[in-house]
């Protein structure tokens, strides 16, 4: 994953489902990031966390391999105000996530960033709704992508594993590949099924479709 980091500018990262070991949680879809630079933009249900932002943004370093932190800062006026740590653990340290990096200009870089501050902006003043199924973690990052040409618009970018497949095909010209597996397997394991990866073993089929895409390359 150091090597997508380290030479892209802009990437999509999709963790696969997860959950606590002992635990029930029905959350089959796993999840989207976005990275511009060293910053990573991701959304977790703010009426769940109850939050006054629809963006996390946070250092990418931090959220991908951090120590981790609290679940949700409250304090306004705390630079680590829109940072979430899901069980407060980094998301390396929670679930498998699998990146796939670009390098873009920066005039698309600061479209991105500037429709992201406007989905928060829009989002505080009760402008912008939060929904699992219709708009949620990939499908309004897929809403900042499709106007800079990054992504075509589609229903399928609604679940996340197909958000990162559709990314993926489209940018596969000069697209690097990594993924993370280090988790904490004595707090949390994989589920064992994920929307869109028709297999009762989402990582080995991740594991099979990236080492088919890098070969098409």
């Amino acid at each position: 994953m150091n090597r997508v980091i380290d030479h892209s500018n802009l990437i999509v990262f999709f963790s696969l489902p997860f959950k606590p070991i002992g635990t029930t949680n029905p959350f089959f879809n796993g999840h989207i990031a976005l990275a511009i630079d060293s910053t990573v933009y991701h959304i977790v249900n703010p009426y769940l966390l109850k939050t006054k932002f629809l963006f996390s943004i946070m250092p990418l370093q931090s959220w991908l391999f951090g120590k981790g932190g609290k679940w949700v800062e409250r304090d306004p006026s705390s630079p680590e105000y829109t940072h979430v740590y899901l069980y407060r653990k980094s998301e390396s340290t929670r679930t498998v996530v699998y990146g796939a990096g670009i390098t873009v200009p920066s005039s698309i870089k600061e479209t991105i960033v500037e429709k992201i501050n406007d989905e928060n902006r829009r989002f505080s003043e009760g402008d912008r709704t939060y929904n699992l199924f219709h708009a949620n973690c990939s499908s309004i990052i897929a809403d900042a992508l499709v106007p800079v040409g990054l992504m075509d618009q589609s229903v399928l970018n609604k679940l996340p594993v197909m958000f990162f497949k559709r990314f993926v095909k489209r940018n596969k010209n000069g697209i690097l590949f990594g993924s993370t597996s280090g988790f904490d397997s004595t707090r949390f394991t994989v589920h064992r099924f994920c929307y869109g990866l028709w297999s009762f073993n989402p990582k080995r089929e991740m594991d099979r479709w990236i080492t088919v895409m890098g070969a098409r390359r």
